[in-house]
Order: structure tokens, then sequence, then C-alpha cells
């Protein structure tokens, strides 16, 4: 990562005017999503726990998408931000909308040189989680105890950035364990109807647990597409090419030798 000596922000974390850095239509802003977070949201119990049996699986098929579970874009899929993604639900809406993060779209920058005041997350790359947000950041992280944080199901959770900064301050907690987006995807119930029929291409998954997590946490650029591919085309062989949902790019160009 270069070190940049001309710091985009003033010291309360506006940006100079004309800042632009070209991945948007807008001036890149930050407004910390402290944190959005009710205590109305779902308990860890309301989760969906994945069907029994079905461990031996590479990859499950989901009829609908659920909290927790990645979105795979298509091949022929030609949106710019959507290309070549997995999104990862974090927020279901009651009217069948919902609101989720581009896993593996690393940009340029770390997080200490965008966000004012994180200097101990320098070695977290920034993440472009989408094209919607209002210039907002939020944190996906595996840590269940934190304060303030959301679980998503399957070993995931959200926000909580105020204790994250104390953690890794402390020392409790380690700043690589923290994934970082900036803004992020939002999809409407008709958006997700048509991502999701045979002609929209879309499929919804769920890894097994641990995979899942580490997957969505990993950094890496491109990575999380390429193995969502390769996991579903080893399952379709696997139960005999039989698999719910439209054709993912015919279950993964680009993830050759990829497999796990």
């Amino acid at each position: 990562q270069h070190h940049h000596p001309h710091h985009p922000y003033h010291a309360e974390g506006r940006p100079r005017a004309g800042t632009s850095y070209g991945w948007g239509k807008t001036t890149m802003r930050y407004t910390p999503m402290v944190d959005r977070v009710k205590d109305d949201e779902p308990s860890e119990e309301a989760q969906p726990q994945p069907p029994a049996g079905q461990s031996d699986s590479v990859v499950r098929f989901l009829d609908r998408p659920e909290q927790g579970c990645l979105l795979l874009a298509p091949k022929h899929e030609f949106d710019h931000f959507k290309k070549d993604a997995a999104i990862l639900l974090h927020t279901m809406d009651m009217d069948g909308g919902a609101t989720g993060v581009i896993v593996d779209k690393a940009t340029a920058f770390n997080v200490d040189e965008m966000v004012p005041g994180f200097d101990d997350f320098s070695e977290c790359v920034l993440y472009m989680g989408g094209d919607d947000g209002k210039q907002s950041v939020v944190v996906v992280h595996p840590h269940a105890e934190l304060e303030g944080g959301r679980p998503l199901g399957m070993g995931l959770h959200i926000g909580g950035i105020a204790a994250a900064k104390r953690a890794v301050a402390e020392g409790t907690l380690e700043a690589g364990s923290f994934k970082f987006f900036f803004n992020h995807v939002k999809l409407t119930a008709v958006d997700m109807q048509n991502m999701l029929t045979p002609d929209g291409g879309w499929l919804a998954l769920m890894l097994p647990e641990g995979e899942h997590a580490a997957l969505t946490l990993k950094n890496g650029d491109g990575e999380a597409w390429r193995k969502l591919n390769a996991s579903v085309k080893k399952e379709r062989t696997r139960a005999g090419g039989v698999g719910d949902g439209g054709d993912a790019g015919d279950g993964g160009d680009g993830g050759d030798g990829d497999n796990e």
C-alpha cells in the first residue's frame, strides 16, 4: 500500500473540497455508522440454521435469500458494481428488499488512510461495499462478544465500531479480524425477484459455517466470486447436476484450480 502524504481529510473528518477518487458520482465523505443497531433486531436464536444432514454439501442453494447468505452474480451480470460480485446480505427488509455489501472489491486504500481516528487499523484494506449508503462505513467480523454488534448467522457479526476501536487499542482483538466496507448495495424486492430468476441468473448461497465466515472475511480481490462459482460447480456435480436457482455463470469459469 502506498502512503498518501496528502491526507484527504481535515482533522474533523471532512474531505477537502474537490477530493474525489473516481469510484462514485460524489466526493467520498465518511459518516461514522455509529452504530445504527437497534435492540429490536432478530436475536441469534432466530437465525436460520442449516438443515440437518447437509453437512456433506459443499454449498447450499437457498430458495429465497436470508440474512447472512451470499448472493452470487452470474457471468453475464453487466452492472458495474455487481459484476463478478458476491454480496453478503446483512439486513432483510419487511417489504422483501435487502441491504448487503460486496465482500471482495478491494479499494486502493487502507482504512486508516480514509477513516479519521482509525490509525490502529492501518493493516486493514478498505473494501467498496456498493454504490449506495451515503458515504458510510460498516464493519463485519466474527466477534460475538463485541458490544454494539449484531449477529448475521453463519458465525458473522456486523457493527460495534466503537467497541472494535477500544478492543484493538487495548490489544484484546486483532485489527486484521475486522473487515471494513465503504457504502453498501441496496436491493428492492423487485431487484431481488429479478436477480434470482433463471434469466437473472443470481444464486442465494450458504457455505458450511466456518467456510462461509472465512470466505466473507478473507482479504482478497474477486476471490470470493471465483471460489463460490467453483463450489457451485462442485456441488452440482456431486448432486448429479441438480441445483435450485439459475445458472450462475455455468458453474464457474475462472474458478479452475480454486476448489478447496
